[in-house]
């Protein structure tokens, strides 16, 4: 194309030029002019494509007669190792207008039967597709490959251009499917395409998949123009006629997962247990069922002293923790604000609340094992994914910590009381708070004890080997220099006062 300026019209003029035409090349260059060559288009004339999942994609040139097999005839040479061997597909052009329809074919029957009726022949301009197995992101050099193969990448065009030709009369021509097979998403009505047809192109069922009840939604227009949406549940199971429907245009398949189905779901199980290890675990199972499976315990095992853990607990410390310090943070900002504190404790506040924000959650929680493990219902917790499970060796042992001279651990001895062990370990400090002693169990509770003028009561029974005694921090004591500083300074403030009223 030629555009040329005219100076008589004060337009430019159009002329469509010949390349091919001698004379026309001839024709006298102006100032101005500007030549335009458009480039080929696409379509190349007496050829076919090959796409997706295979060793060499591409462009091929087409001979009547010419078949499938001509392009993949040896699924080690021509294919991709992700190929999917199961349903191929053919995109085929049938008018002027450039409308499309789609033509399936099994790539195993094209390899192993060549040039027989399951190998379809092919027509000018055909695109075969093969597809890729891998339906997920990659890490690995073949992500790419593995990307343009995927069913959405070559039928993302395919479904676009069905979508686009529909018309009065003639209704889009796909189909979807989604739930539980590998490729859920929107497909081609291929011609007399079942529910097991349509299972197919979405790369066949999970593992997770129900075969008892799939549901079927057809749209269907009644006489006063409205739309209908019929539903029904269509068996999957070997031998059930359900699999062979015949699909109709906008027709929509959801294939259920089974009840409950967790194949991934494990907990840990370790310590003392004959064959400890991660074990998978079915909806419903319990510690008694796992302890069972992992051979029950040692001769040296306390399950007693179980540590059991969930990742479920340990999110809600954190999330309570994070709670706690955005709390001591507005209380201590509304405080400021009241005049009811002053500034000398930011610096306590911003650390103690970063403490709290960088939480990392223990999830320990308390259970009953030696319960559980003697058939007590409420005791047999149901495990969740992620669970712990550890049980620990039998300890002779009853440790002191906190306020006392010598903190330690000492053997159990079951005629020994709490007040001994805490005489084993040099007494109370001056700071103890001798009134508030409690002891944290092995299984992590916590008992809480009396003590009337002199002895701690009803301790004997409180005791058990593998406890752990806690004296706490008395928060009313004061060292004594702080005292006498505090003394020192009320006695001079008094002084000053009496000095100041005698001057008067």
């Amino acid at each position: 194309l030629l555009t040329r300026q005219s100076d008589s019209l004060g337009l430019s003029q159009a002329i469509t030029i010949d390349l091919s035409d001698t004379s026309q090349l001839s024709l006298a260059a102006q100032d101005g002019d500007t030549l335009n060559v458009p480039k080929v288009g696409n379509l190349v004339a007496n050829s076919v494509s090959l796409k997706g999942a295979v060793t060499r994609p591409g462009s091929y040139g087409w001979v009547p007669g010419m078949r499938v097999s001509d392009l993949i005839g040896n699924a080690r040479r021509d294919l991709d190792r992700n190929a999917d061997m199961g349903l191929g597909m053919i995109v085929r052009q049938k008018n002027a207008l450039l409308d499309i329809y789609v033509v399936a074919f099994d790539l195993v029957s094209v390899i192993a039967s060549p040039n027989t009726d399951t190998d379809p022949v092919l027509q000018e301009f055909d695109e075969v597709l093969v597809f890729s197995l891998v339906t997920s992101d990659l890490a690995d050099a073949d992500a790419d490959a593995d990307a343009d193969a995927s069913r959405q990448a070559l039928l993302g065009p395919v479904i676009e251009k069905l979508s686009s030709q529909a018309r009065q009369g003639e209704p889009v021509q796909t189909v979807s499917v989604s739930g539980a097979v590998r490729a859920p998403g929107t497909y081609p009505l291929l011609s007399g395409a079942t529910v097991e047809t349509l299972i197919n192109a979405a790369g066949g069922l999970t593992d997770s998949a129900f075969l008892g009840a799939a549901e079927l939604r057809r749209l269907t227009e009644a006489s006063d123009g409205k739309v209908i949406a019929d539903y029904r549940d269509v068996g999957l199971v070997s031998g059930r006629s359900g699999a062979q429907i015949t699909l109709a245009s906008r027709d929509h398949l959801m294939i259920r997962d089974i009840p409950d189905w967790s194949p991934t779901d494990s907990i840990t199980v370790a310590g003392e247990v004959k064959f400890p290890g991660e074990y998978r675990i079915r909806k419903g199972e319990t510690l008694s069922d796992v302890i069972g499976r992992a051979g029950g315990f040692t001769d040296n095992a306390s399950p007693e002293s179980v540590v059991f853990t969930r990742e479920a607990v340990a999110a809600l410390e954190v999330e309570r923790a994070a709670q706690f310090a955005q709390d001591i943070q507005t209380t201590f900002a509304t405080r400021l604000l009241t005049e009811e504190t002053t500034t000398q404790g930011i610096a306590e506040i911003s650390q103690i609340v970063s403490l709290l924000q960088n939480v990392e959650g223990a999830g320990r929680l308390q259970i009953d094992l030696p319960a559980a493990m003697s058939g007590e219902v409420d005791a047999d917790l149901e495990l969740e994914d992620g669970d712990r499970i550890v049980i620990p060796v039998l300890s002779n042992t009853v440790s002191v910590v906190g306020e006392v001279k010598r903190q330690g651990t000492h053997s159990f001895q079951g005629e020994l009381t709490l007040d001994d062990y805490i005489d084993l370990s040099a007494g109370f400090t001056r700071r103890a708070d001798d009134g508030g002693v409690y002891i944290v169990k092995a299984n992590g509770s916590i008992v809480t004890l009396e003590k009337n003028l002199w002895r701690f009561t009803g301790n004997n029974r409180s005791l058990d080997p593998g406890d752990t005694i806690v004296v706490p921090i008395n928060t009313q004591y004061k060292e004594s220099l702080a005292s006498w500083r505090e003394i020192t300074q009320i006695l001079y403030q008094s002084l000053v006062s009496v000095a100041a009223v005698a001057a008067l």
